[in-house]
């Protein structure tokens, strides 16, 4: 699957509205909040990780297939070359940097985890308390409504 395409955003779409909900949080809340809510690099960046580790496996493998299917596959136009020449536009590579891996990766990883504000994660630390308070697991005085409320208001609001 092309990291670029339209499928691809459709599973990070269903992927948004599946963490939404395991999380009993309101359809509306803002999908910036989703990965910092979880711990985790946003879908899309965590399928480019994955493609840059597969890549760099294949193209340093020490089987000569492997390694002649993956050059071959890079240099035909096919999703592998159009993955990787995406993966190097974002994130200003070379072809060296995804050969080798880990600069790619450690690219992408600081790439999200500079973009993520003190901010959204002092929101994020409320929402998740907000979140047990709904659910009965910290005692506080207000009611369940006022925390669905604040957690509706908080997550929907445009910063």
């Amino acid at each position: 699957m092309s990291l670029e395409s339209s499928d691809t955003e459709n599973v990070i779409r269903a992927w948004k509205k599946g963490i939404k909900f395991l999380l009993d949080l309101p359809i509306a809340t803002r999908s910036i909040y989703l990965p910092v809510l979880i711990n985790c690099l946003p879908l899309g960046m965590s399928l480019e990780k994955r493609f840059v580790n597969m890549f760099s496996v294949m193209i340093n493998s020490k089987n000569n297939l492997v390694q002649a299917i993956a050059s071959t596959c890079l240099h035909r136009h096919g999703i592998l070359s159009r993955n990787a020449n995406y993966i190097m536009y974002k994130y200003n590579l070379v072809f060296s940097d995804l050969k080798l891996g880990n600069i790619a990766i450690n690219k992408i990883v600081n790439t999200y985890v500079q973009s993520v504000h003190m901010e959204t994660k002092s929101i994020c630390d409320f929402i998740r308390e907000i979140c047990l308070l709904k659910r009965g697991e910290l005692s506080c005085h207000l009611s369940c409504q006022q925390y669905i409320d604040i957690l509706w208001h908080i997550t929907t609001s445009v910063n």
